[in-house]
């Protein structure tokens, strides 16, 4: 092969992948979950959601939803389409929390590291207080806050 062209395929073969279609990017899954203070549902508690990556600057927001009255919460997914081509390595960094008695309480958090549906429970385990299990449309968060045993321990 002549080795003038080589530049010349490797710009057509850039041009070429990057006109591919564009892709649908799951940032962040659908989430729901049960919050329990001492065992006893939670109603009126806010949760967050912080959701942020160097890839896209609207992520960069917090969301807030309350407990209901038999302590259910739930987050909408977070999805982007990105152009098709785009090669980078994702990086979306994800916590849920809320916040009992002025303390905070982190119930989810990961960094994730690809744009699959759920891929938040793809390669480690995400850290916080919840138990998280994958639903067949959203993941899954069981928290129960030990606030008696919080308080002892001060």
């Amino acid at each position: 092969m002549n080795l003038k062209c080589a530049p010349l395929i490797f710009v057509f073969t850039l041009f070429l992948y990057g006109c591919t279609t564009p892709s649908v990017r799951h940032l962040a899954s659908p989430v729901s979950g049960t919050l329990k203070l001492d065992g006893v549902a939670a109603e009126g508690v806010k949760v967050y959601r912080s959701a942020s990556s160097a890839w896209y600057e609207n992520l960069g927001k917090e969301e807030v939803t309350q407990s209901s009255k038999d302590g259910k919460f739930s987050f909408r997914g977070i999805t982007a389409v990105s152009p098709g081509g785009l090669v980078h390595q994702a990086g979306v960094r994800i916590k849920i929390w809320t916040v009992v008695d002025s303390k905070e309480f982190t119930l989810f958090e990961i960094s994730k590291s690809n744009y699959k549906k759920f891929g938040e429970l793809t390669y480690e385990k995400p850290s916080g207080i919840a138990e998280v299990t994958k639903g067949e449309k959203r993941i899954l968060l069981d928290a129960d806050i030990q606030l008696d045993s919080n308080r002892r321990a001060e």
